[in-house]
């Protein structure tokens, strides 16, 4: 049998349980669709040392395409963001999140 190499240093790491995640069914999701959602996500975000980020990005019969939704997630909430909807705004509401060098994304 082959042991890793660091299998006793793995054995030693216990996670801090503040980094621990929340259940799903405990997690609140929000739809963000309109600016004053947008603007509420934002100042959630704002406070947030970690901050994840998915894009759905729709290309089919297009050679540019366009980001259909965004998902963002923080250890204590989740959003789904039209971004259709909100195109003209995200850019100015989210550059200061993405741009804070405190802010791990």
């Amino acid at each position: 049998m082959i042991r890793h190499l660091q299998c006793r240093q793995l054995t030693w790491y216990l996670p801090d349980s503040s980094l621990c995640l929340q259940d799903m069914q405990e997690t609140p999701l929000t739809f963000v669709e309109t600016v004053q959602t947008l603007q509420s996500m934002v100042q959630h975000l704002a406070t947030a040392k970690e901050v994840a980020l998915d894009l759905e990005h729709h290309h089919y019969r297009s050679f540019q395409g366009f980001t259909c939704l965004m998902q963002l997630s923080t250890r204590q909430d989740d959003f789904i963001v039209d971004t259709l909807a909100l195109r003209a705004d995200l850019g100015a509401a989210l550059t200061p999140i993405f741009a804070d060098p405190k802010v791990s994304e």
